[in-house]
């Protein structure tokens, strides 16, 4: 009786990851800690953002009500896609699926977002220029999570979007593995 020789596997983890798969491990850790970010940075976003809207500190922005508007939308939004590139990142650690499209939707609103901030940022800026001074919610504390969701956001979602339809990462989540 002859036995054939056992072959062993190579382990894989010694097996580099293709390029395109670690950036896709890039994203998934970026959406994490995006999400994780938006989930304890809501209370403190979106409670300066409606006292700006329902006018508790006096009316802010005065007869501008589409700035106070887009502050709680952005917060809301802004949230609300963390917690979905959250759960997305964590499935894609997986190359489930469905997290792939989630974090393809995920990219195109945070590109949308960031370029409207941008909009709305700048119509700040010439409210603050005719006015001569700037409203007290564009210089507050406050203010700066929901500017840098905006910022971070859509650098974010930009990457998010070059990976995710990369045709390598496509493969990857078609066969439900890496390699």
């Amino acid at each position: 009786m002859s036995e054939t020789p056992t072959i062993y596997e190579p382990n894989p983890y010694s097996v580099p990851l293709p390029e395109q798969v670690r950036h896709v491990m890039a994203v998934c850790v970026c959406c994490i800690l995006f999400g994780l970010l938006a989930a304890v940075s809501l209370p403190f976003e979106l409670q300066p953002a409606l006292t700006d809207y329902l006018g508790w500190r006096g009316g802010t922005y005065a007869g501008h009500s589409a700035l106070a508007t887009w502050g709680v939308c952005a917060t809301a939004v802004g949230s609300a896609m963390g917690l979905v590139g959250l759960a997305a990142g964590a499935a894609a650690m997986h190359f489930t699926r469905w997290a792939r499209i989630a974090l393809i939707g995920f990219g195109i609103v945070e590109v949308i977002k960031g370029l409207v901030g941008i909009y709305f940022f700048v119509k700040i800026m010439e409210l603050a220029s005719i006015a001569g001074e700037m409203p007290p919610s564009v210089y507050r504390v406050t203010v700066l999570p929901e500017w840098l969701d905006w910022f971070f956001g859509a650098l974010l979602g930009a990457y998010v979007l070059y990976v995710m339809t990369r045709p390598r990462a496509k493969e990857a989540f078609a066969r439900g593995r890496a390699v």
